[in-house]
């Protein structure tokens, strides 16, 4: 998500790919290397008595400028899942699949044509915990991009698909983001977004954070949203913090 908080130096204030699933087109600066940390929940019930308390602890994202319009990206993340039914509770934790790729950018913004870049990506067996190995590479390929509505404003949408080699299905996913800068430091939006496979109904759900810039360099964020299917959590939290080197 862009930070609204403006400077007059040639390198532009931070922009990250958090707190919103939808992903910025902007390339991190050459020579630059930017970190996005965050925690989040997920609270999920099924109707039939089985609750499910999922926590990322952490996430990150470590993102580094390769040329002016390519960045390497690295992403980790640690999950703790928590099943309970009929008083009985089972805990799983462990690291999910190390992810690498690369972010490119295509076109820049110009009239209606929107500002586009392309993320290709792929997790990589053998590099997380028994729970959630993976035997092969899953390949994946994100389309991003952001038209800019007024000074203030921005809307950014996604469209991407994911392989699982493993078991030989596909998911396609969309989002959508509205995003409002209404004070000096401080950035809002507003988002739409769903996951569909060929074998599960689609998870679809809406969410809607803000993003405040404690500098040109460093930015906080806050989230929150609520599922609207029945395979959806019934709610989500997020904090996240990022930080962008050298200063």
């Amino acid at each position: 998500m862009q930070s609204s908080f403006s400077f007059s130096q040639t390198i532009e204030e931070i922009s990250t790919d958090r707190p919103d699933r939808t992903d910025s087109p902007d390339i991190i600066p050459f020579k630059f290397i930017q970190f996005e940390s965050g925690l989040s929940y997920e609270k999920s019930t099924d109707g039939k008595g089985l609750n499910t308390d999922s926590y990322s602890l952490p996430e990150l994202m470590i993102r580094y400028g390769v040329y002016n319009n390519i960045e390497f990206r690295l992403a980790f993340e640690n999950s703790l899942e928590s099943n309970s039914v009929s008083g009985l509770k089972e805990n799983h934790f462990g690291l999910k699949p190390l992810e690498i790729g690369a972010k490119i950018n295509l076109l820049q913004e110009k009239y209606l044509i929107p500002k586009t870049s392309f993320i290709i990506e792929i997790a990589i067996p053998g590099t997380s915990s028994k729970r959630y190995d993976i035997k092969h590479v899953a390949p994946g390929l994100i389309f991003l991009f952001s038209n800019t509505i007024s000074e203030n404003a921005e809307l950014s949408y996604n469209l991407g698909i994911n392989w699982n080699t493993d078991e030989k299905t596909k998911t396609g996913f969309y989002s959508v983001s509205f995003g409002l800068s209404a004070f000096n430091k401080t950035s809002f939006y507003i988002e739409s977004y769903g996951v569909f496979t060929d074998r599960f109904l689609p998870d679809l759900r809406m969410d809607y954070g803000a993003v405040y810039a404690l500098s040109k360099n460093i930015q906080l964020d806050i989230s929150s949203g609520i599922g609207l299917t029945k395979v959806s959590p019934d709610f989500f939290l997020g904090l996240g913090f990022s930080i962008r080197l050298p200063k």
